[in-house]
């Protein structure tokens, strides 16, 4: 977003010195009357008033302060324009959500997470293979857990839930203690398995489809040898 407003600055400078070389005015020149005319005459479209008045109080009078006025209908409200930036954040803010699709975090202690790792490469997956277990939780800051005792603090937006189905596929899956508490496979019981071919085959036997071959009726009252 920061770099969206630069840009968007950027333009109207672009602009106010295309203008200044056209006219045939010093560039130099043309630039300090955008700046004047942003900062001191231009109010902002989402707060009414200029830059100059949030920063004094009071409008941009000229620059002479011989034919200054005093009137109090010149003071700046600030509490009006601290209600308006507010709603103007607000509404920024819930654009901003639907645009993007935002959603509420679900994340609760208990839960068992991925975290987000650097990418080095194309392929690198977005999030590492180990699973972490969430410990903690501050608003968006989180304290997770890994299988060796190691602990983590991130924030929320860089771990991301297990999936049902890959929880379920770890919890059914054997330790190595429960796989050494098995019992043992007894050979005898084991089904017999055949280690040759058969002999015979079945002659008849094509797993494709055949034509009938048949001898040529020039080859019936001779004898072939192969």
């Amino acid at each position: 977003q920061s770099n969206g407003a630069v840009e968007r600055q950027n333009s109207g400078i672009k602009k106010a010195l295309a203008a200044a070389r056209l006219d045939g005015v010093n560039w130099r020149a043309a630039l300090e009357q955008y700046v004047h005319t942003h900062n001191k005459i231009r109010p902002l479209s989402r707060l009414g008033v200029t830059p100059f008045e949030l920063l004094v109080g009071w409008k941009f009078r000229g620059t002479f302060p011989s034919l200054w006025s005093s009137n109090s209908s010149d003071m700046l409200d600030r509490a009006d324009i601290q209600q308006k930036d507010a709603e103007s954040k607000l509404q920024s803010k819930k654009y901003a959500d639907v645009r993007r699709g935002a959603q509420f975090s679900d994340i609760k202690v208990g839960d068992m997470v991925l975290l987000a790792q650097q990418k080095k490469q194309k392929s690198d997956p977005t999030f590492s293979a180990e699973r972490y277990i969430v410990i903690a939780r501050d608003g968006a800051k989180i304290v997770i857990r890994s299988d060796r005792g190691v602990q983590y603090s991130r924030n929320v937006q860089d771990v991301k839930k297990v999936p049902q189905c890959l929880q379920e596929s770890t919890d059914s899956t054997p330790t190595e203690e429960q796989s050494d508490e098995a019992e043992p496979w007894n050979i005898d019981t084991l089904p017999d398995i055949e280690t040759g071919c058969d002999e015979k085959t079945d002659e008849n036997a094509n797993p494709r489809p055949k034509r009938t071959v048949r001898k040529p009726n020039r080859f019936k009252d001779m004898v072939l040898y192969n």
